[in-house]
């Protein structure tokens, strides 16, 4: 069977044509019937090309086309003047083999004069890694055949030539009769069929063409092009619409080979992460000093007050050798002083005391080993350090801190059956115990130098507070899993779905690819990108890994000291920032899951479903925002539920940012921001004294609390970047009001990771100046090398991240065809730039959780009551 289609395009005049032959058949009074008489080459290689041109007029006229077969008639109209100057119009013909075809034409006799017909063979099939050349219009599509080949792959590269023009590029599988349906002339008619692949385009088009995409029996593809009539469903936004009148289109195009590399990409990929997980381990197990100092080396040296004397010698002679010569024979004397003291036996005995059980000045946990340094000496601006034997006396060194004793309200005790647990030595009490934390607030708020011994008084007695510290600490971990498993499993199920649609329909629109870096595997379409997001699940796994492996160092610590008095503030449990891994554990769980999420989203991406690939981003700003916070505010950290129930809230706002972009909304969006950024800076400015219940009267308490913070009692340490941070946030809204721009996602995710960047900036500044400053300076707030080097290689990482994800390959917030205009080649292996973005964000994350989990290590072994709250 033969089939027909009106071609209007010229360049076609490119190829070795066949004209036919024309004879004037009959003549009536109102029209001409022409005969039109064409041999067919042999081979079926060429097409037959019908185009009809006529002088430019604006009136609507159909000639009248019949072909007559063995056996058959078919008849149909061919329409001029159905749009502004569509004086072109053409159709074509399957191919035949070596049969000559008549086709008579109905022309009015208005028309006889001013129309030119012709009707060609010219070139059906396409052949692979060639450029070819096509022009069309609405009136004027181009059909080519192309020829599937076993276990190879195509890229159907089609490229606009000429003015943007919105058009439509569709791709069919050929069945072994060639009717003249299956050669669709319309836009309409193009994208239905079953298989059938169709996009739109405007600069580019991209359509991956393989074998195992089609019914078993085709052999071939016809590949369409035609341009639409109007550009509805290419713009996204209707002032960018083309304003050009000719909609005659221009185009290249080619079919070219792709080679497949999964394999190698994949065996790329997991090897480097691999081996990097496990050399970060490593090189953590080797210059963690923690781990070396309290759980091995030095331990073997407090067995005996002899040994604690003779590495306390040897430790003295070492850093007399590079003190600086003008400090003063105290300093000389006893160097340990400028640090945390000299070590402790086992015993609960310094080295000092050992040798003079009068002096017990100096003295210090096994733990502050770690920040033993020769090189401690003062920078040429900085004042001596004042002798800490004003602060380290015996009382506070064997005490618990007099404010706990204050707070104390009531003591319940209880009693446990001996025979639930044989493995226990004595009879246990399980103590609730009642603080007043009223006066607890009070005492914070009014103390002029904070240290974090007033701020962890929960860590005095962990089992009497065991459920406050779980709520700021592991129930984290469980929130956050469960918020993974119960929003992970619905996102699959939809992703999905929409990518069955699309391939279901042929539409490839539905889902937003970078269609020239496209590598399908198994049941999904965009394999890399998915692919690519492994990275981040293996760093948040091994960061559990070195989580894990510190804790358990923590724990051999603390069995090894369990002799002691657990009230002593020399004790581990009472030095140095307190040991809770929960937000840790979170972090590294959130890591992996946005790993899951951003490949559910990939599976395949739209503007509804952006916000799979940001949610726990979100979560990871507001946890490490959370941990570096609890550092030193370990007491009045939010529990777990209420930072949950703010990361749902800001999910509702996302969900409804996508489906109404009106002013009310970014008013109250706005509004909400504002509210809830200045809850936690107020939080923070007055270490969680504020508290406010929601009432009538909370307005009021509000403001009262506001003047008595902020009016009467104002922290000049403090109150220089709180008006920054509400400064920044307060531009942000304006950025937001002004912008508009439909979908939040994008400002969700600038708000959550913008303050959690400038409090850990905050926080590190701190840090820095209570180390470097010209007096009073702390020198165990110093950082390590090895944490440096942790922030460099995170700050390399994020540069190269920002490097890759700042061109744009694809943006569902544009149209289909808008956003293939940004479409770009691989950029190594299966990867393109979005994947190395995947790949470097997930080691800058990695390294930066690592440089915050060892970021204070020089406080391990300095007590409580020295380090200050900042």
């Amino acid at each position: 069977m033969a089939a027909f289609q009106v071609l209007v395009s010229v360049t076609l005049l490119i190829f070795v044509t066949i004209r036919a032959d024309e004879v004037i058949v009959k003549q009536h009074q109102d029209d001409v019937i022409r005969r039109f008489s064409i041999q067919n080459a042999a081979g079926g290689t060429h097409k037959i090309s019908i185009q009809v041109d006529r002088e430019s007029s604006q009136e609507f006229e159909t000639l009248d086309f019949i072909i007559k077969q063995q056996g058959s008639t078919q008849h149909w109209h061919m329409a001029l003047g159905e749009y502004q100057d569509a004086n072109i119009s053409s159709k074509t013909l399957c191919p035949r083999d070596n049969d000559t075809e008549f086709i008579d034409v109905v022309v009015p006799r208005s028309l006889y004069n001013r129309s030119e017909i012709t009707i060609d063979q010219v070139p059906y099939n396409l052949d692979a890694n060639k450029v070819h050349d096509a022009t069309i219009s609405p009136t004027q599509p181009a059909v080519f055949l192309f020829k599937l080949q076993e276990n190879e792959d195509f890229l159907l590269h089609v490229r606009n030539v000429s003015e943007e023009v919105c058009s439509l590029i569709s791709v069919r599988p050929v069945t072994k009769n060639c009717s003249f349906d299956s050669l669709p002339q319309e836009e309409s008619q193009m994208i239905y069929g079953t298989f059938t692949r169709h996009q739109t385009m405007l600069q580019q088009s991209f359509i991956l063409i393989r074998k195992r995409d089609f019914p078993m029996e085709a052999e071939a593809v016809n590949i369409f092009m035609i341009a639409k009539r109007n550009d509805d469903g290419c713009y996204a936004n209707p002032l960018s619409r083309s304003s050009v009148d000719n909609r005659t289109v221009h185009l290249q195009f080619s079919l070219e080979k792709q080679d497949s590399m999964i394999n190698e990409s994949i065996l790329s990929v997991v090897g480097f992460y691999v081996f990097g997980g496990l050399l970060a381990i490593l090189i953590f197990k080797i210059c963690f000093r923690f781990n070396i100092e309290l759980d091995g080396t030095l331990m073997k040296y407090y067995s005996s007050m002899q040994n604690a004397a003779q590495l306390s010698r040897k430790i003295s002679r070492k850093m007399k050798k590079v003190a600086n010569k003008n400090l003063d024979s105290r300093a000389t004397e006893q160097p340990m002083e400028m640090t945390q003291g000299s070590e402790r036996t086992e015993d609960g005995q310094t080295a000092d005391e050992s040798e003079d059980p009068a002096g017990p000045e100096g003295s210090t946990s096994t733990a502050v080993a770690c920040c033993i340094e020769p090189n401690h000496a003062p920078w040429p601006w900085q004042k001596e350090a004042k002798a800490e034997d004003e602060v380290d006396s015996v009382q506070n060194r064997t005490t618990k801190h007099p404010l706990y004793n204050q707070i104390i309200r009531s003591r319940h005790n209880t009693e446990s059956d001996e025979t639930d647990n044989a493995k226990k030595r004595d009879k246990e009490c399980f103590r609730k115990i009642i603080i007043d934390k009223e006066y607890l607030r009070n005492v914070r708020k009014n103390y002029d130098e904070l240290k974090l011994s007033d701020m962890c008084v929960y860590f005095y007695d962990k089992k009497a507070f065991g459920s406050s510290i779980y709520t700021r600490s592991t129930l984290y971990v469980w929130l956050t899993m469960l918020m993974g498993i119960f929003y992970t499993l619905p996102v699959f199920q939809l992703v999905l779905h929409y990518q069955e649609t699309s391939l279901q329909t042929g539409n490839l629109d539905i889902c937003y690819f970078n269609f020239q870096c496209l590598n399908p595997h198994e049941p999904f379409q965009d394999f890399g990108h998915i692919f690519s997001n492994i990275s981040y699940i293996i760093s948040g796994l091994f960061f559990g890994l070195v989580v894990f492996v510190r804790s358990r160092k923590y724990e051999k610590v603390c069995k090894k000291t369990r002799d002691r008095d657990p009230s002593d503030l020399r004790h581990p449990n009472n030095c140095g920032i307190p040991e809770q891994y929960g937000i840790y554990y979170a972090m590294g769980i959130a890591l992996a899951m946005e790993g899951f999420l951003s490949g559910c989203y990939h599976i395949c991406p739209t503007a509804k479903n952006f916000q799979f690939d940001t949610t726990f981003m979100y979560a990871i700003a507001v946890l490490v925002f959370l941990k570096v916070y609890q550092f030193r505010h370990p007491d009045i950290t939010l529990n777990a539920h209420w930072i949950f129930l703010v990361i749902g809230i800001a999910l509702v706002i996302e969900v409804v940012g996508y489906f109404d972009s009106s002013v009310l909304f970014w008013i109250v969006f706005s509004m909400m921001h504002l509210i809830i950024v200045s809850f936690f800076v107020f939080n923070i400015y007055t270490l969680g004294s504020a508290r406010f219940k929601f009432s009538c009267s909370m307005f009021k308490d509000i403001c009262v609390q506001i003047r008595t913070n902020f009016v009467s009692k104002i922290c000049h340490k403090k109150i220089f970047p709180t008006l920054v941070v509400i400064l920044l946030n307060i531009g942000m809204v304006a950025y937001f009001l002004w912008k508009q721009r439909p979908g939040v996602s994008r400002y969700l995710l600038l708000i959550t990771m913008g303050n959690m960047f400038m409090y850990v900036l905050f926080y590190i500044l701190n840090k820095l100046r209570h180390r470097y400053r010209c007096s009073d300076w702390y020198y165990h707030e110093r950082i390590r090398k090895t944490t440096v080097l942790y922030l460099i290689l995170a700050v390399l990482f994020m540069c190269g991240a920002v490097y890759f994800f700042r061109k744009e390959l694809k943006n569902s917030s544009l149209s289909p065809a808008e956003s293939r205009n940004l479409n770009a080649p691989c950029y190594l292996l299966m990867f393109d730039n979005h994947d190395l973005w995947h790949f470097c964000s997930a080691a800058g994350l990695f390294y930066f959780f690592m440089f915050l989990l060892t970021l204070e290590d020089c406080n391990t072994g300095v007590p409580r009551n020295k380090i200050p709250v900042f």
